[in-house]
């Protein structure tokens, strides 16, 4: 399988903290008095980010946590952002931030836990993931989330579970189908997991990991020119897919 958990939590260098903007800064004025006068101060956020990218959005959330220093919903949308910026110790910062206003804030608690996931903090993601679904049973991401700690620890049942769980509540869920493929390969189940690696394909044609975890099993079981069609499959998808390009050029130097 390679690396193939480790690519469900890629790594990310951590850029320094943004800049302050200030409200006086007539450029910002007229989205400041928009923002704070509009709910859909998230749908002004994503059009930010889209058209001027992140600096964009960056400021504009600045101006609503000024305008807003009580909400948590600006904070932890900020640190999606932050998050998405490859930013995780300053995105862990604003879920914490939103934390502390709303305890019970499930994708806070998860969010926070991928953050600390990435950062190899296993243990203290784990207890995220599990306050977010003790606050929401039916939190599929965050089955599946608990699920890539127990599989990273070796606990390959107690992962399957919350896989299981993940795909009961969601069955489109394709990183869940993805993951339960990878515990069932390493129970030595190829043909399941071939099939949960299927759905997952099935769900998104463009998953380069799902191609490359089967191509890998049809890669043991003899079918190479399967084997070889999602390998060359992933790297169609992902020309950087490292896996992909070894497990391929591995079959093409054996055959």
């Amino acid at each position: 399988m390679g690396n193939a958990e480790a690519a469900e939590r890629e790594a990310a260098l951590t850029p320094g903290l943004p800049t302050e903007v200030s409200l006086q800064d007539p450029a910002m004025v007229q989205v400041h008095e928009e923002a704070v006068s509009s709910m859909g101060y998230q749908i002004r956020a994503a059009w930010a980010e889209r058209v001027g990218g992140y600096d964009k959005a960056e400021s504009l959330y600045r101006l609503l946590l000024q305008a807003h220093p009580l909400s948590p919903d600006i904070r932890f949308n900020f640190g999606k952002l932050l998050f998405r910026q490859g930013a995780l110790d300053q995105a862990a910062v604003y879920f914490e931030r939103a934390l502390d206003l709303d305890t019970d804030y499930a994708d806070a608690h998860n969010h926070l836990g991928i953050v600390l996931a990435r950062q190899r903090s296993l243990d203290q993601a784990a207890v995220h993931f599990e306050r977010a679904l003790a606050i929401d049973p039916d939190y599929a991401d965050a089955h599946n989330n608990l699920g890539l700690v127990f599989s990273e620890r070796g606990l390959l049942s107690q992962a399957a579970a919350h896989y299981e769980r993940a795909l009961r509540i969601r069955p489109d869920h394709a990183g869940a189908h993805n993951n339960l493929g990878i515990v069932l390969v390493r129970q030595g189940h190829l043909e399941q997991a071939a099939a949960q690696f299927e759905s997952a394909l099935r769900i998104n044609p463009d998953y380069a990991e799902a191609h490359n975890n089967l191509g890998t099993v049809f890669a043991r079981q003899g079918n190479l020119e399967q084997a070889e069609a999602h390998f060359e499959a992933a790297l169609r998808i992902n020309p950087e897919h490292d896996d992909a390009e070894a497990n391929l050029s591995r079959l093409r130097s054996n055959h």
